[in-house]
This record gives structure tokens, C-alpha cells and sequence, in this order.
């Protein structure tokens, strides 16, 4: 038997290298997958190669037996995708079932009764698609299962709550702890269809803004109001994927602008000053020595631009009020 674990314990440490790469990889795809489609993340995607004396642990308590290699294990690598919609789930799930080689996937709530709790989850075991693999850096990654776990914000909150507890199914709880317990558990799964409903409410509030509308004129700016006028009214190649309308709506009622006649206003009296600067702003990045950062250098090879959206409107209200000048915001320590 220590002979065995020996030859598993050098297979481990000889895929190591190819596991981690594999997981990089993954891990880049779905991002690159999310950032297409739109999907709202509740937490950066979490990734880990499973250490060797997790695999003896595994193995030693009978809860997996290996045959013949640890490529056995569907959970080799594994991810974790933490969503802030329910409604992202089936979504996310059928769209990385299209991009990997699956082998199969399953939802930890199909077990559970109408009147039980627990655990919710959507697995999927896959593989990165052999025709990725004509790539020289990856080459041999294909050769590793992973394991992608696919849950809400919510569900997350459930699932660590459950652990450290030990509560992962009705039989686990002490009776008397039944109650509290089911309550907490219904109280997430309301969360998560409230922040589902409040996602089509929002939908249908931006379908129905006009801002041709006369009345719509004499609204007081929000986020949503914001973002749709800039979209509108400002080129579509100046806009950044992670504009701060929340940011921008502070400063711009710092300028007293309030409504979006009074934004329409400003945008049509200095949008072409502002394109103006920016127009400079990109022909000073270009020349040698800049000090411009990689991250603004890139931005202006790709789209020819250098202030985003909100950066743009900031350039209107200096070029409206030069002495103006903008509180910097609170923020929490970075460690």
C-alpha cells in the first residue's frame, strides 16, 4: 500500500506544473467568457490544485479509492464561480458546457425535497477541448479533468455557513436548531430572488427611459439615467468596460447638475472641447518617454482614445468651472 501511495505521490508532483497551467487557463477563458456576455461576478473566480495530503486524506478515509492514476479525480483543479444572479446560473452553466469538453455535470439541488434545505450547487466536470491543444503552450492540458462549481452569492454564504457547522443535510441538525436553521436557509433563497426581481425591474426602467421625453428632461439624474445619456451622446469607443457612474454622479452634483437637462446642456456646450483634449491627450502618449501607464498606452493602441466616458464628462465641467475642484473620495485601506 506505501508503495502505491509513493507512485501517487510522484504522479502528483510530475502533473503539478500541467495542472496549474490548466487551471490558469480555464480560469482566463471564463473570464474572457464573462466579460462577453455581461455576467456579473459576487467575487473574483476562486481556483485551486488539490494538495497531495488532501488526496491521502481523500483516499485514507475511504471516500475515494484510485485504481490506477490520480487523473481519476474529477476535482483535480477545481474553480468556483460566485454569481450575484440566480438567474446567471443556467446561463453560465450552459455556456460553459459549450466551451469545454464536458463530462458531465450535475445540480446538488436535485436532490433535496420541496420541504428540505441544503447545499446548492451546479458541478461541472470537463476538460479543455482537444482542438485548443494544437497550441504549443497547450499542449498536454487536456489531459486533466476539472471540476467548475457554479452558485450564487447566496448559495455561497449557505454553503460555508453549512460547513463550518457541519449542517450539510436535514439530518445533520439537532432538532431543536431545525427552525432557526430553515429560516436562514429561506431568508438566502429569498435574497436571491429578490436581487432577480429587482435585476428585470431595473431592465424594464432603462427600456422605458426617453430621454427625448420633455417630463424625462426635468428628472432628477441617477445611475441609470446617467449611463444611458452618456451611451447616447458620447462615442462608443471612449467608453470603458468599468465606468464609475456612481462616482461621476457625485461630481457632477457637486457642479450642481442635477437633472438631465442640465447634463444635456453640458455635453452639448463642451463635447467638442473635451473630444478636443482628448485628441491631445492621445498625441502626447504617443510621443517617446511618455510617462502615460502600459494600461493607458494599451487603451489608445486599441481605440485610437484616452479618456473613458466618465473621463470625458469631467473634462467638460473643468473646461465649464477650471477652479473647480472634486472632494477625494473615502476608501478603505489597501493591504
Amino acid at each position: 500500500m506505501n508503495d502505491k501511495f509513493d507512485a501517487f505521490q510522484k504522479e502528483h508532483e510530475e502533473l503539478l506544473p500541467i495542472s496549474i497551467r490548466t487551471c490558469e487557463v480555464v480560469k482566463n477563458e471564463i473570464e474572457k467568457l464573462f466579460l462577453d456576455e455581461g455576467i456579473s461576478l459576487g467575487f473574483p473566480i476562486q481556483t485551486r490544485v488539490k494538495k497531495w495530503e488532501s488526496i491521502f486524506d481523500k483516499v485514507n478515509s475511504g471516500r475515494f479509492n484510485i485504481k490506477k492514476s490520480i487523473k481519476e479525480l474529477q476535482d483535480l483543479i477545481g474553480l468556483r464561480v460566485i454569481l450575484l444572479f440566480k438567474t446567471d446560473v443556467e446561463k453560465v452553466s450552459k455556456l460553459l458546457s459549450k466551451t469545454f469538453n464536458e463530462v458531465k455535470i450535475h445540480n446538488t439541488i436535485d436532490k433535496l425535497q420541496n420541504n428540505q434545505f441544503g447545499y446548492s450547487s451546479i458541478h461541472i466536470i470537463g476538460r479543455i477541448p482537444q482542438e485548443w491543444t494544437s497550441v504549443p503552450s497547450y499542449k498536454e492540458l487536456d489531459n486533466i479533468k476539472f471540476e467548475i462549481q457554479i452558485r450564487t452569492l447566496s448559495q455561497h454564504m449557505w454553503a460555508e455557513v453549512s460547513n463550518t457547522f457541519q449542517y450539510k443535510q436535514e439530518e445533520s441538525v439537532p432538532k431543536e436548531l431545525l427552525r432557526s436553521i430553515g429560516r436562514a436557509s429561506a431568508l438566502l433563497e429569498i435574497v436571491d430572488l429578490e436581487f432577480d426581481r429587482l435585476l428585470i425591474e431595473r431592465s424594464d426602467y432603462k427600456h422605458e427611459i426617453n430621454l427625448s421625453n420633455i417630463e424625462t428632461k426635468k428628472l432628477t439624474l441617477n445611475v441609470d439615467i446617467l449611463s444611458a445619456t452618456l451611451d447616447k451622446a458620447l462615442p462608443i469607443q471612449n467608453k470603458d468596460e468599468n465606468e464609475d457612474y456612481a462616482g461621476l454622479l457625485k461630481d457632477l452634483n457637486e457642479s450642481e447638475i442635477n437633472t438631465l437637462e442640465e447634463l444635456q446642456l453640458l455635453i452639448n456646450e463642451n463635447l467638442e472641447k473635451a473630444l478636443d483634449e482628448d485628441i491631445k491627450m492621445v498625441e502626447s502618449a504617443s510621443k517617446p518617454n511618455s510617462n502615460f501607464s502600459i494600461n493607458d498606452r494599451i487603451r489608445i493602441r486599441n481605440e485610437g482614445v484616452f479618456f473613458s466616458h466618465e473621463g470625458l464628462v469631467r473634462t467638460m465641467l473643468d473646461i465649464k468651472n477650471p477652479n473647480l475642484i472634486f472632494p477625494e473620495e473615502d476608501e478603505p485601506f489597501d493591504f
